[in-house]
């Protein structure tokens, strides 16, 4: 856990430097809402699935060895298939991946227009409520969090699969 605390630690001051020595045309072009997206989506999956999915890799390699062991003692045959069966499987995983990338970008590009929408709405919060718009504005967050989930549900269903 120590580790992939420090590891997580050096990752955010690195994004936190770039972004910080970042040019000004960087934030006239860049969306407030994305740059929030990074810290918080991102810092969220290193520090909460980046070690479960480290577990889950070092058990599937344990499983997977150990069946490979158990079948080269009981069928050795079976060792002459398995050169098949790997090609199989790296082309089904590379199949794979070209939508499941696409499909992450895009549940990444709904992130940010929450982000921006919150930090807007913060910002003139004294305004929206004067002028008693607080309905339209909810209406316009559950759309954005509609469409954001929409794609999430979409890359979770992918990596599922």
């Amino acid at each position: 856990a120590q580790r992939t605390i420090a590891a997580s630690t050096r990752i955010h001051s690195t994004v936190l430097s770039a972004v910080l020595h970042a040019p000004k045309a960087f934030f006239d072009t860049t969306p407030l809402g994305i740059v929030l997206a990074v810290f918080s989506k991102d810092q969220d999956t290193l520090d909460d699935l980046f070690p479960i999915t480290l577990v889950s890799l070092l058990k599937c390699a344990t499983l997977v060895s150990t069946a490979l062991v158990v079948s080269a003692i009981a069928v050795p045959v079976a060792l002459a298939v398995l050169p098949v069966v790997g090609y199989f499987f790296y082309r089904l995983t590379a199949t794979f991946n070209k939508p499941a990338a696409q499909l992450m970008r895009l549940d990444k590009a709904t992130t940010g227009p929450i982000f921006s929408f919150y930090s807007e709405t913060l910002a003139g919060l004294p305004s929206i409520r004067a002028l008693g718009l607080q309905h339209e504005f909810d209406t316009s967050l559950i759309e954005r969090l509609a469409t954001n989930h929409r794609a999430h549900f979409f890359w979770a269903s992918c990596n599922r699969w």
